[in-house]
């Protein structure tokens, strides 16, 4: 007989918000509360109750409880691993490190596998949230850190062909993670990797038949991606027209 519905209750606990109601249906917020079945109590603004014996189940509380690896930057993969992560709910709908959210690849009760889409304050511990599509949220404290902007430094040389070694030095060049698995220079990938640290990642130019010119991509083990504001042109090929004379033994010239 009321107008609206002040207060929800899931056993003796009151919903953490009412969102909205009508007179066949009421959508609340439910609080935390242990593995029990309970009453659902609805109190309208003219003080009428109506209640629904065991018509709700809290759901054991979920847990967050690593995030692996634990630092990275854009294009990073990461798992979470946890229990519960699904908050009763059928499929994560959002995952967020910082505040920043993350690309979910795939997900279930006790793992996420995701990609880092943005980055926020490096070197400070961010929290993992996570929510269900039933609206469940879970928090891990502290579990991320966004590692240090990588900072260009040089290339060189700054021109090449197919087996010019090039060394690319800067700042935070493994963005957190242990070694660069790819680089592409102007688009072309490197044929080899000499060596890479998060100071100097040196290759060898790989095969390009036309000349051109392009910005360095790196392309580290954690999945963590981005391009250098550097360029490198590629040198058309080399190519030997003629030999003469076309035999001859030593010293001849």
């Amino acid at each position: 007989g009321g107008s609206q519905i002040v207060q929800v209750y899931f056993g003796s606990v009151s919903a953490q918000t009412i969102v909205n109601y009508s007179q066949t249906t009421v959508f609340a917020v439910a609080p935390s509360g242990v593995g029990q079945s309970v009453n659902v109590t609805l109190i309208s603004d003219s003080g009428s109750v109506v209640i629904a014996s065991a018509m709700w189940t809290f759901t054991a509380n979920g847990q967050v409880v690593s995030i692996s690896p634990q630092s990275g930057q854009t294009g990073t993969r990461v798992t979470i691993t946890g229990t519960t992560l699904l908050g009763g709910g059928s499929s994560i709908a959002s995952v967020k490190l910082g505040g920043q959210a993350i690309t979910v690849t795939s997900g279930n009760d006790t793992v996420i596998y995701g990609v880092v889409a943005g980055v926020s304050t490096s070197g400070v511990p961010h929290n993992v949230d996570i929510t269900a599509d039933s609206g469940a949220v879970l928090l891990g404290a502290g579990l991320w850190q966004f590692t240090p902007v990588v900072v260009a430094g040089a290339v060189s040389p700054t021109s090449g062909q197919f087996g010019t070694r090039v060394n690319i030095t800067g700042t935070n060049l493994l963005a957190g993670g242990a070694s660069a698995v790819r680089v592409l220079l102007a688009g072309v990938p490197a044929s080899t990797i000499v060596s890479s640290s998060a100071s100097l990642i040196s290759v060898i130019a790989g095969t390009n038949n036309v000349s051109s010119t392009g910005q360095i991509t790196i392309v580290i083990d954690t999945g963590a991606t981005y391009t250098l504001a550097l360029s490198f042109t590629h040198i058309s090929p080399g190519a030997i027209a003629v030999v003469t004379p076309g035999f001859g033994q030593f010293g001849t010239y």
